[in-house]
């Protein structure tokens, strides 16, 4: 069906301008004028500058009606279209911005990924340094002791450790705390745990989550993966 209707008066004119116009014209005839001066009266509106009264020949009556339908179809083929290509472009929009936000996200993944294993690489780095500063080697055969007092060593280097990056100020000074922590044979912190005085408790924890992670156990030290600490800031 076609979306756009021509009328022209002669049907041999009519066949030839189609040809030329293509799928999307129709073009059909009127066969001639389809209206003349009104018969009654004088054909013309005296009353309102002389303008003309106009009426359908009642021989074109049908084919006015045929027009009429003709022109009716092609405007909503034509409108049907523009609703489909509207559809379309809308679609093909949020298709675009689909692919494009769930590529970014990827992206954002990918970074946050990169990130978060250069900073696990860094910590294991500055694991690593501190473990041969505090430990010596890094399997612990610096350690001469065994069971508890394997333990206990490992505990006071960790104490040690911490200690160094604690931030504390006057207001903590000889407030006691407990720190208990779990860790695994990577070095890494687990199930931080603080009792005693609250602010105090709240630093000593920050200062676990700032290190990260831990120089590695000794081998061989079960009893290494849960470090109990007693704590006094002192100034």
């Amino acid at each position: 069906m076609a979306k756009y209707l021509v009328i022209v008066e002669s049907p041999a004119k009519a066949k030839t301008i189609e040809k030329f116009l293509g799928a999307d014209y129709k073009v059909t005839s009127s066969y001639g004028h389809i209206r003349d001066l009104a018969k009654k009266g004088f054909g013309i509106d005296i009353e309102h500058r002389y303008e003309p009264e106009y009426e359908i020949s009642a021989d074109k009556k049908k084919l006015v009606t045929d027009l009429k339908k003709a022109a009716k179809e092609a405007a909503a083929k034509k409108k049907a279209e523009e609703e489909a290509k509207k559809k379309a472009e809308e679609e093909a929009k949020k298709k675009a911005e689909a692919e494009a936000k769930k590529k970014a996200e990827e992206e954002a993944k990918k970074k946050a990924e990169a990130e978060a294993k250069k900073k696990a690489e860094e910590a294991r780095r500055r694991a690593d340094s501190l473990e041969q500063d505090i430990l010596g080697t890094a399997d612990g055969t610096g350690t001469q002791a065994s069971g508890q007092g394997e333990a206990a060593g490992y505990g006071a280097k960790v104490q040690q450790l911490i200690e160094q990056n604690w931030r504390i100020d006057p207001s903590m000074n000889n407030k006691k705390v407990v720190v208990s922590i779990n860790v695994d044979d990577q070095g890494r912190i687990s199930s931080p745990q603080c009792r005693g005085d609250q602010r105090v408790c709240r630093t000593a924890l920050e200062t676990l989550e700032r290190i990260g992670m831990l120089p590695r156990p000794p081998k061989g030290c079960s009893d290494c993966r849960r470090i109990v600490i007693t704590m006094i800031p002192r100034l």
